[in-house]
């Protein structure tokens, strides 16, 4: 990490990430292992064909994010497993969020 002129750290940026694309690795890797897609599906009460219907809806896309981002084991082991850095999940679902059309969550940011 760098240090900022005030004598404090800066955390190096988070490369850009295609929010769209990281969100359908996500699915990918909920659907990896029969305990983790049985866990989203039972949460979220979709059902794989109503799951293949909204993959490509940017809403969906930040839920899938967004389930993630709420379970911090869960979130590690995806994070490793793309090699990217967890702090990039929350400005990717941020930015799918803004496309379609829902506002920011409201929890966030304070």
């Amino acid at each position: 990490m760098a240090r900022e002129s005030n004598g404090g750290w800066k955390r190096p940026p988070v490369p850009s990430i295609d929010p769209s694309g990281l969100a359908i690795a996500a699915l990918q890797f909920l659907a990896g292992e029969a305990d983790r897609i049985g866990g989203f599906l039972a949460e979220t009460g979709i059902n794989p064909t109503a799951l293949r219907g909204q993959i490509g809806d940017a809403a969906f896309q930040a839920g899938l994010l967004d389930y993630l981002l709420a379970r911090e084991p869960l979130l590690l082991e995806f994070c490793r497993f793309q090699q990217i850095d967890p702090l990039a999940l929350a400005p990717a679902r941020d930015a799918l969020m803004a496309g379609s059309g829902f506002p920011r969550r409201h929890d966030e940011g304070m």
